[in-house]
């Protein structure tokens, strides 16, 4: 798994993404969940710029590599660690829908089905399923250049789906695609500067609001 993961690192840096090493683990009381932390300490909080130190060890995903040689030499350090991928320095942003299940197995939320009666395109482009098993997916896009982007955790306020993009990152749980040419355009609604609320219209009276 080492030499997996350090090839894979190397090749997606070579299509112009920041990698860095990610320590996955499994939680120990819902085998559908996994937890997932930066395996580079972070030295400030997440959110704290880095001031133009981002390139040195101390700053959590934020020294995410595209260099393909410092990326061999940072997951050889770290043999056990999954692929990250910084969204924002990579130029990605991803629609991100999350499965949750209870240890049994049953879907308490599924992403996927809430957001499909948004009506929303979901334009083709690469894809992977997401690392913890449960049955979530991830579609990755490139980001427009010049728009700031955030994360948005249940992105228009749709219960368990997430935008990735900014400062965030994602566990890549999928193959190295030969170019970025693979990663369409985002769409339109994938885009909004923050969180908005749903399209969708209260019908209830106001003692039910």
């Amino acid at each position: 798994m080492t030499a997996e993961n350090i090839r894979k690192a190397e090749a997606l840096t070579r299509i112009g993404l920041a990698v860095f090493p990610v320590l996955v683990t499994p939680d120990p009381d819902n085998p559908y969940k996994t937890r997932k932390r930066p395996a580079i300490p972070a030295a400030h909080e997440q959110g704290d710029p880095c001031k133009g130190e981002c390139g040195k060890l101390g700053h959590g995903f934020y020294d995410a590599t595209l260099d393909p040689f410092y990326a061999h030499d940072l997951f050889a350090k770290y043999p056990t660690a999954k692929v990250g991928v910084f969204m924002g320095k990579s130029g990605l942003v991803a629609a991100d829908f999350d499965v949750k299940r209870d240890p049994d197995g049953t879907i308490l939320v599924d992403g996927y089905e809430n957001w499909l009666g948004e009506w929303l395109d979901l334009p083709e482009t690469f894809d992977f399923d997401s690392i913890s098993g449960a049955g979530g997916k991830q579609y990755i896009y490139a980001a427009p250049e010049g728009v700031h982007l955030s994360r948005a955790s249940d992105y228009r306020k749709i219960a368990g789906f997430d935008r990735q993009a900014g400062g965030s990152y994602s566990v890549w749980a999928g193959d190295v695609p030969e170019s970025r040419d693979v990663f369409a355009p985002a769409p339109e609604w994938l885009l909004d500067a923050s969180e908005v609320r749903s399209a969708a219209v209260f019908e209830g009276a106001v003692q039910d609001w």
